[in-house]
């Protein structure tokens, strides 16, 4: 199950920037290591928690680069 789940996040994680590619949005820095969390996340969480995640990981992302992402995804709906 585990490498099913994975294949699945890493579909997710491909297709995820495909679509940002094809809307037109460029690729960043902060946009990749969100999503890069989002792709193992395996429950919801905040803005803040994924900030937060990300902080602990080393990545330094801003707190509204995280939710400029959030916001991109929203749109990709």
């Amino acid at each position: 199950m585990l490498m099913r789940t994975g294949i699945i996040f890493s579909m997710w994680r491909e297709h995820t920037d495909v679509a940002l590619r094809e809307a037109g949005f460029r690729a960043g820095g902060a946009r990749a290591a969100v999503l890069d969390l989002l792709a193992v996340q395996d429950c919801c969480a905040s803005a803040q928690e994924i900030h937060e995640a990300l902080h602990r990981s080393g990545r330094s992302v801003g707190i509204a680069s995280v939710y400029r992402v959030l916001d991109v995804l929203a749109e990709l709906r």
